[in-house]
């Protein structure tokens, strides 16, 4: 069995709301499905994929929404509603299993390399809805290894991989267990809430600073996806690039602009803002193009103040628990998307400069050295999408997997 990676681009109205709680049980399927028959002599690896990288299928009909195969794609966006936070906007979608990875077995056999001499570890998948917060998931996860722990039958910690926006969820569970972000005013600092079930924490090319292709995806679209869409999903707008780094700027007279800032959004006409973005697919319900607008403008200003308490929270300063070893994989032999210019007058974006990465994820945002610290970082010749097809990537995370640094 084998991880083949699926295209991934790192793959809110709360406020000061909490997202919906999850029923006991409700990941149940996932994980004793993969469970049955498995070994258990060394900590369970449980690997956490990257945007788009789960399949969502409709909890009605059972039919797919988003996935390899025939799906019905028109029910991929999230609903949009005035007055109501981000959380309580739901669909009938829910994760279902992850692209392209194996379900169960051994963490050797899932990534395709022989053991040699390395001791067994079970091996899990994380689904989860990648549009939603990073916050929700990051519940989420909490709850899947809880529930995972209580069938193993034993206090296990568990070793964590996670790919591209993985990476956030990962981090929010880790440094916020599921706590909202911190109020306007109160200054964030990681509690280190969910360290107690890991031992250790593999992020693999993850974007935490943000990434510029997050921009083009919510303005442009993505494979698929079409703009408007893109920018009905919280989480990607999680992924934006921090302001701090100076990653847009108005291509003649260089003035810097804030990614989050929803003025520029109107202005350039991006996204939910574009005066001809389909909104009547997205709102059928609402008949009136101006109630339309209006909705799909308050829906764009949710996410971007949820993006910016999100950001705010990640960013403060990272220093793991003793107990907890956090690492970093990622590639830096590519030119990689740092800075994009704007045309004012239209709002189109173009690369106006590279920096050293995977081509998607810049060497800085991975790394953030001010800001997290890492018991081991290591780079690889590799992109973004080719990290778990490389032999020596893969032999490398193994590696990190058995170091008994941490335990």
């Amino acid at each position: 069995m084998t991880i083949r990676t699926c295209w991934c681009l790192f793959a809110t109205a709360g406020l000061l709301m909490g997202c919906t709680a999850l029923e006991p049980g409700e990941l149940r399927p996932f994980y004793e499905r993969e469970a049955e028959g498995t070994p258990l002599e060394a900590d369970p690896v449980v690997f956490v994929p990257g945007l788009l990288g789960t399949t969502l299928v409709d909890r009605s009909t059972g039919g797919l929404v988003w996935g390899l195969g025939p799906d019905a794609l028109e029910e991929l966006p999230l609903p949009m509603a005035e007055g109501r936070f981000l959380d309580a906007l739901r669909d009938d979608a829910q994760p279902d299993a992850v692209l392209g990875a194996a379900g169960e077995g051994e963490v050797h056999e899932a990534l395709g390399v022989p053991a040699e001499g390395r001791a067994k570890a079970p091996f899990y998948v994380f689904p989860y809805d990648w549009r939603r917060d990073v916050v929700e998931n990051a519940r989420r996860l909490e709850v899947y290894l809880l529930e995972l722990r209580e069938t193993i039958g034993r206090p296990v910690r568990f070793d964590l991989v996670a790919l591209s926006a993985g990476s956030l969820v990962t981090r929010w569970f880790l440094e916020y267990g599921g706590a909202e972000p911190p109020v306007e005013g109160e200054p964030p600092a990681p509690t280190w809430a969910g360290a107690d079930l890991v031992d250790q924490a593999v992020l693999i090319g993850p974007p935490n600073a943000g990434a510029t292709g997050a921009l083009l995806a919510l303005a442009e679209g993505m494979p698929r996806v079409p703009a408007a869409w893109s920018g009905t999903m919280p989480m990607v707008y999680q992924l934006l690039p921090r302001g701090r780094d100076g990653p847009l700027v108005e291509e003649r007279g260089r003035e810097l602009f804030e990614p989050l800032d929803p003025a520029l959004w109107r202005r350039m006409r991006w996204g939910l803002a574009h005066p001809e973005a389909d909104l009547a697919e997205l709102l059928p319900g609402v008949a009136d193009p101006e109630a339309r607008r209006r909705i799909a403008l308050d829906h764009l200003d949710k996410c971007l103040e949820r993006a910016r308490r999100v950001h705010a929270a990640l960013d403060a300063p990272a220093t793991p628990p003793p107990g907890l070893g956090l690492y970093l994989l990622g590639g830096d032999s590519s030119e990689t998307p740092a800075v994009l210019g704007v045309d004012a007058a239209t709002g189109d974006l173009r690369v106006l400069e590279t920096a050293r990465g995977d081509g998607t994820v810049c060497r800085s945002s991975m790394e953030c050295p001010s800001r997290i610290a890492w018991r081991r970082v290591r780079f690889h010749p590799v992109q973004h999408v080719e990290f778990l097809s490389s032999r020596e990537f893969v032999e490398d995370l193994l590696d990190l997997l058995d170091d008994p640094g941490s335990r």
